[in-house]
């Protein structure tokens, strides 16, 4: 049932946060109540005594703030980590890539008895404001995120997968050998026989990108072949999926087609797949594939997927270890950049004659 001030005549809404509700009981400003319930201000006993009452009758539990829950923490002996992921919260549970670096995180969180509050980068200053209130932090790295860093004034703080080019080399950081990734994938394709080898990625922009864009260059030029334009596309849809379909679709309209073809990732490889199967292509009779991540649908999809894997949970935990060995020893700068390691499935196959051995 409905709660309602008799005097004014304003309902409580359930929708409404706790100290508006409040403010509409007891017939005083929502800042008042604020004021009030934080003990600061003067006002007279009689308004006091009027919030105190209303928030006794919405059973109000004051929060502590984050530096109150910081200091509990340390009482108990255990450092608070904050763990920033980009664009919301609730990214690493609805993504197989984040998410497999979350458990990274929360595995060696519990391993190095840790507290860890998970926050969502909504700006800049806002990051900045929230990093005071741990003893050290992590950043999912975004557009701006080294000059957050520069601005934590003391806070450890551990970036992941930022692009140590853009002159932050004071900050620690936990990264993957991108280049290296897309070299390991062509030429496992080039020792199958292949020789026509496509490549799918997002549009040229983000150093992650570039970097893969420049291991394949790096191939192209050594094994001394041309990337055809018609098999090679720098286009994003919405979504790694999707534009694995529609690229694959594109691709294959060329007269002469590619015989393997390196996905920027497995989502997209996920989504050729699915467009392969509709367009009547056999993967890998007639289309080879080598993605990278190696997520948890990369060993279900049919066929299962061969990969490129940065072992992604132990980014999560590089990341946290880095972290609480700044909190302890601030004066450091470790930077750790994880090789990555070929996962052989049934995507593949050998281009000779009409032997398809699996690889």
């Amino acid at each position: 049932m409905a709660l309602e001030n008799t005097q004014t005549g304003s309902v409580i809404n359930q929708k409404m946060g706790i100290q508006k509700k409040i403010a509409i009981l007891s017939g005083v400003s929502q800042t008042t109540v604020s004021f009030v319930l934080s003990g600061k201000g003067t006002f007279p006993e009689s308004t006091r005594t009027k919030i105190l009452q209303a928030a006794k009758a919405l059973k109000y539990k004051r929060r502590h703030s984050p530096e109150k829950t910081k200091k509990a923490a340390r009482k108990k002996g255990r450092p608070t980590l904050g763990l920033f992921w980009q664009n919301t919260l609730f990214e690493p549970f609805k993504d197989s890539f984040f998410q497999k670096i979350f458990e990274g995180i929360m595995f060696s969180c519990i391993a190095n008895q840790l507290d860890i509050s998970i926050k969502s980068i909504e700006s800049d200053s806002n990051v900045d404001r929230q990093l005071k209130s741990f003893d050290a932090a992590i950043i999912m790295h975004t557009n701006g995120t080294y000059n957050l860093a520069c601005q934590s004034r003391g806070t450890p703080l551990v970036t992941v997968f930022g692009d140590p080019r853009d002159g932050s080399n004071t900050m620690a950081s936990v990264n993957i050998n991108n280049q290296a990734a897309t070299r390991i994938a062509f030429e496992h394709l080039y020792a199958m026989g292949h020789r026509r080898i496509g490549y799918m990625s997002p549009s040229l922009t983000g150093h992650s990108v570039m970097d893969r864009w420049e291991g394949m260059e790096e191939c192209f030029l050594r094994y001394g072949l041309v990337p055809d334009p018609a098999w090679t596309t720098h286009h994003h849809y919405n979504g790694y999926f999707l534009s694995g379909k529609i690229n694959l679709n594109r691709i294959w309209q060329a007269e002469v087609k590619p015989t393997a073809i390196v996905a920027y990732n497995d989502m997209t490889a996920l989504g050729m797949l699915e467009e392969a199967r509709s367009l009547g292509i056999r993967v890998p009779e007639d289309l080879s594939i080598v993605s990278l991540d190696n997520i948890y649908e990369s060993e279900t999809s049919s066929p299962p997927l061969t990969t490129v894997d940065f072992d992604l949970k132990e980014i999560g935990a590089r990341a946290v270890v880095l972290a609480h060995d700044l909190f302890r020893n601030p004066r450091t700068t470790p930077h750790v950049v994880l090789e990555p390691r070929l996962i052989p499935r049934q995507s593949v196959c050998r281009i000779h004659q009409h032997d398809l051995q699996y690889a």
